[in-house]
């Protein structure tokens, strides 16, 4: 009664406690519509932080941040116009002129580096020319490179050291070749001046190990510099003290210096904006007055002493990222619209259900005069706290399921106050449609129309209207390109990829759906001799049929809309994963492999020749011979590349008897069934010739680097040894690989490859992330869907309980009519489920070989079925079936049957 009391306009919104259902429905209805309003900036903020995460992830780190080269002495003489140009040398050239200049330049990078927000501290490296390494004997010699760089000593794998000797460290091959142990003396000489040290330790080479983060910066100094090529000059690693004592002694006038700042982990693309703006800025104070360091454009020659060089990818990284987020949000700026409009649907139900549970109330204002206008404002004052708390809550979980599922967790400060003010908009909306339609309710429950024909509209085929615009779309999809990558832009994304689906499954599930309401017409007058629980069921869903199918059309588009985008991206993430390994061979290959060597028992590898000096009819070609042995173990297959499986087409290159023609694998048809190919004997100076037969054509095959290839079992080449390439490939992760072949003690001294670095995958997640968020839209509506269901029991529920009740006077037991409940929700979920898998798989075959950004790399795209999305949706559809057949049952148990007759329901 104190309720009562309170004055009209404060009393509204209490009101809705008295009808509990209708408040969870608005809550619902509001969290929904806050959720799909506010997903928008928040997932294009997490898609502009992943897009740059994953480029940083794939980049050496200090490339990514500030780099600063310069070169220059440090124990012998400065150039004049360096110390002329360095603040506190006063002009000095000699000693400790050089230190005193390191200093000056290590305090101006700092400064520099200052300026550019978001960088770690400067890491220093060093290094000299080639030396002259002399052991304890005359005859151990050998040479090398000094270097140091901060914090060296917590980056190599010591082999062996020696406590409290301060000196260099040596690889175990170079101290091997010396005959030097830890704690010996090693002298290093250049142009004829000598210096003594210590060795300190013996640490393993580093080109033997996976590369790691603090060496890439080095890599030139480390790594071959390609295949069957011999590694840099052995690292000679001193810390700083015995780096300048060796550099006074041998009086170098040409070192390099390199500064390293690495970018801060975990910035967002705004912060890191900031810090690539700030890069000009910082490239000017490194060559400022006073630094002692040069600009190139003031410099006599571009190698002169002192001339420094600063180097960054952070704004080319920024543009990229930039270019990704804008084809995301020029894709999913109509989609995230048609789903906030979906969401409005929901929010307009709970209208309509308002109207249902306070239809006396509404009749009795109607009786006193009130008209819908008055209804309305009453409808959105009672609804209006909770529409706002809920469209808060939906706001709250979409900032926290987009930072769990986005596609980063990391979101820009300025991305939720975003959010928020379109979940403000998408509020304001949702009232103005619960006031219309509450009104509208109301103004139709009380004033009946005269001369109206009902069903003029169901009965017009508006369906083919949308199914021509979805061919005018796919023949206008069909005329353009593929979203080939160009550059810095990443592959565009035609909106006809969205629109086409769209209109396809719009039109046909609406098709569909009229051809099944003529089948649930007849359900009217059919199932007599049924049990209980389908005939209840039946005529349940004969009677409220148009909601039915209403049900059926919107499970079948949420589902259609999922399984459409799921399928697309799975197809798309595999096709790219087919078309690097297809090129790589396998997961990993290395280059150099010794054809003979034996395989790790543990590693699942092949290891096969590459042949590029071979002729047919005097036109180049490329062979692999291959060993069927361990081929099907090591190299990468997938059933599309041919028709036959890898076991047989494998098995059918098994060499015949001597003089019979070479069994062959070629890919296409550019080559004859029968041909001749000239193998090149690179040690020989002359060709061999072989008849060759082709048992089987592909469409791709591993390794392949051009068309025409042709593959044959290495044992049909007999023990000839032509110019070739031997590679292992193998699977697993590239550290996995190296880690294998270094426990089996095979040394690798060629390129390794890995396929997850041969695409740069950045160039597709536009592409990937789009369809996510698709697929997130399909979840969304499925929710809604879901809701909606909800919705339609509860109405119905008022209607039949008194059916109910009545009828288990009558004999009916509570296990047919949950039965029946089963039978009626699981019909309409299902058979949405099944039109809506089925019709997206269709779109998505029409539409997946228009996804090849690669089209000149084999494969062709590769259409996937969402095995997994398929099995969650079955078992999210089963699951909520139950769960509305309970709650319906539990509702229908509760009822009274006096009282449901006292109220005529």
């Amino acid at each position: 009664m104190s309720v009562l009391r309170t004055a009209p306009w404060r009393r509204a919104p209490l009101l809705l406690r008295r009808s509990p259902a209708v408040l969870l429905a608005v809550l619902a209805a509001g969290l929904i519509l806050g959720a799909a309003a506010a997903t928008t900036p928040l997932f294009l903020s997490s898609a502009a932080n992943a897009a740059l995460t994953r480029q940083i992830q794939g980049r050496c780190p200090p490339t990514v941040g500030l780099q600063v080269h310069t070169n220059g002495a440090l124990g012998g003489p400065v150039t004049t116009d360096e110390a002329a140009r360095a603040t506190g040398l006063g002009g000095a050239t000699a000693w400790p002129a050089g230190r005193e200049l390191l200093a000056v330049r290590e305090r101006t990078v700092r400064r520099a580096g200052a300026l550019m927000p978001h960088l770690g501290p400067p890491v220093l490296a060093m290094s000299g020319p080639q030396v002259q390494l002399s052991g304890p004997t005359p005859d151990s010699q050998g040479g090398g490179r000094l270097l140091y760089r901060d914090g060296f000593e917590g980056q190599i794998r010591k082999l062996a050291s020696a406590p409290g000797v301060t000196g260099v460290w040596l690889p175990s091959e170079a101290a091997a070749q010396l005959g030097v142990r830890p704690g010996d003396r090693l002298t290093v000489s250049l142009t004829g001046r000598s210096a003594p040290t210590r060795v300190a330790g013996i640490y393993r080479e580093l080109h033997r190990l996976p590369p790691t983060p603090y060496w890439c910066a080095l890599g030139e100094r480390i790594y071959p510099p390609g295949f069957a090529e011999d590694p840099p000059p052995p690292l000679v690693l001193a810390d700083r003290a015995t780096f300048t004592a060796i550099s006074r002694r041998l009086q170098e006038t040409r070192l390099e210096f390199a500064w390293d700042l690495e970018l801060a982990g975990g910035i967002t693309l705004a912060e890191a904006r900031d810090t690539a703006a700030a890069y000009p800025a910082a490239r000017r104070a490194v060559a400022a007055g006073g630094s002692g360091m040069i600009p190139p454009e003031q410099a006599a020659a571009f190698n002169s002493p002192g001339v420094v060089v600063t180097a960054t990818e952070l704004p080319f990284l920024v543009q990229r990222s930039d270019a990704i987020v804008a084809a995301v949000g020029g894709a999913i700026g109509p989609v995230a619209v048609a789903g906030t409009g979906v969401a409005l649907l929901l929010v307009a139900a709970a209208g309509s259900y308002w109207v249902d549970r306070r239809r006396v109330e509404v009749a009795l204002l109607a009786a006193r005069g009130v008209g819908p206008a008055a209804v309305a404002a009453k409808a959105v004052l009672e609804m209006l706290v909770w529409l706002v708390a809920g469209g808060l809550l939906g706001w709250l979980a979409a900032v926290g399921l987009v930072r769990l599922l986005g596609p980063s967790d990391l979101l820009d400060p300025s991305a939720a106050p975003a959010a928020l003010a379109r979940t403000g908009v998408a509020l304001a909306a949702g009232l103005g449609l619960l006031g219309l339609v509450a009104g509208l309710r109301s103004r139709a429950m009380t004033e009946r129309g005269i001369g109206v024909r009902p069903g003029v509209l169901a009965r017009v085929p508006w369906e083919l209207a949308v199914l021509a615009l979805a061919g005018l779309a796919y023949r206008r999809l069909t005329g353009h390109g593929p979203p080939v990558a160009t550059g810095t832009e990443p592959p565009r994304i035609d909106l006809l990829l969205l629109a086409f689906p769209m209109l396809f499954l719009v039109g046909t599930v609406a098709l569909a759906v009229r051809l099944l309401g003529v089948a649930v017409r007849r359900l009217r007058t059919a199932g007599s001799s049924w049990p209980h629980a389908a005939y209840l069921a039946a005529r349940r869903v004969a009677h409220g049929a148009r909601l039915a199918l209403l049900l059926v059309a919107a499970s079948a588009l949420s589902i259609g809309v999922m399984v459409y985008a799921a399928t697309l991206t799975l197809s798309v993430r595999t096709t790219l994963d087919a078309k690097a390994r297809t090129f790589v061979g396998s997961d990993v290959s290395v280059e150099g492999f010794s054809r003979d060597a034996a395989l790790p028992a543990d590693l699942p590898a092949t290891v096969v020749d590459r042949y590029e000096e071979v002729l047919v009819g005097g036109s180049p070609v490329m062979m692999l011979a291959i060993d069927p042995a361990t081929f099907a173990r090591g190299a990468f297959w997938d059933g599309s590349l041919a028709d036959e499986p890898l076991g047989k087409v494998v098995a059918d290159l098994a060499p015949g008897p001597a003089g019979a023609p070479v069994p062959v694998v070629v890919v296409g048809r550019t080559l004859p069934d029968r041909f001749a190919f000239d193998l090149f004997l690179g040690s020989q100076g002359r060709s061999v010739r072989f008849q060759a037969q082709v048992t089987e054509r592909v469409r791709a095959f591993p390794g392949m680097r051009a068309n025409p290839l042709v593959v044959v079992d290495r044992r049909a080449l007999g023990s000839l040894q032509p110019a070739k390439e031997t590679l292992l490939w193998a699977r697993g992760r590239r550290q996995q690989v190296l880690a294998a072949l270094d426990r089996a003690d095979v040394r690798v001294v060629g390129v390794v490859t890995d396929a997850r670095d041969v695409l740069d995958v950045s160039s597709f997640l536009a592409t990937s992330w789009t369809f996510g968020f698709l697929e997130a839209l399909g979840v969304l509506t499925g929710l809604i869907t879901a809701g909606g269901l909800l919705l339609y029991l509860e109405t119905r529920q008022r209607s039949r309980r008194a059916a109910y009740a009545l009828s288990r006077r009558m004999g009916l037991s509570r296990a047919a009519h949950l039965g029946s409940l089963l039978a009626e929700i699981g019909a309409t979920l299902l058979g949405g489920f099944a039109i809506g898998a089925g019709l997206s798989f269709v779109a998505a075959r029409l539409v997946y070989l228009r996804l090849d950004a690669l089209p000149t790399v084999p494969p062709v795209p590769l259409l996937r079925t969402p095995v997994l999305a398929l099995a969650g949706t079955a078992a999210a559809v089963l699951a909520i079936t139950w769960l509305a057949a309970w709650m319906a049952q539990r509702s229908a148990d509760r009822t009274n049957l006096a009282e449901v007759l006292r109220l005529a329901e």
